[in-house]
């Protein structure tokens, strides 16, 4: 009976696409770079997810972003603008690294975006993050 749960489980993974998580909740402070993800698509499964869209990151000015991204879960866009992914530079204006949450879980998981950094930011803001940090790290 024990096995064939297991088995049951296991089969279902594969059915059953891993849901997308939400951005990080509690602050980390090894985290700086406030990012906000206006559109995420994804495909794959079983841990193994491609994707792209576009953000904007907050900073001393907004600054807009393309991205393509290769992770073990999809992510949410950031439904309200004053969400966002909790992020740091893993190489300056070319690799970002955000912070995800699935949803009912206190897990924290890692994502790298790959980078194209944009002129013009590509939201509205009425309001952008007062304590977002600068874009990139300073040398």
């Amino acid at each position: 009976m024990k096995s064939t749960l297991l088995l049951l489980a296991m089969f279902a993974q594969l059915f059953y696409p891993t849901p997308p998580a939400d951005p990080a909740t509690a602050p980390n402070p090894d985290y700086p770079v406030h990012v906000h993800i206006l559109i995420a698509k994804a495909t794959g499964g079983q841990g193994d997810y491609h994707g792209f869209g576009r953000g904007d990151i907050f900073g001393p000015a907004l600054q807009g972003f393309d991205y393509t991204f290769s992770c073990g879960q999809p992510f949410n866009n950031n439904r309200q603008s004053s969400e966002f992914y909790q992020a740091r530079w893993k190489k300056p204006n070319e690799k970002l690294e955000i912070l995800l949450q699935p949803i009912g879980s206190s897990h924290i998981n890692h994502c790298d975006l790959n980078i194209a950094l944009k002129a013009k930011p590509y939201g509205r803001y009425t309001n952008p993050q007062p304590n977002a940090q600068p874009t990139a790290p300073t040398p």
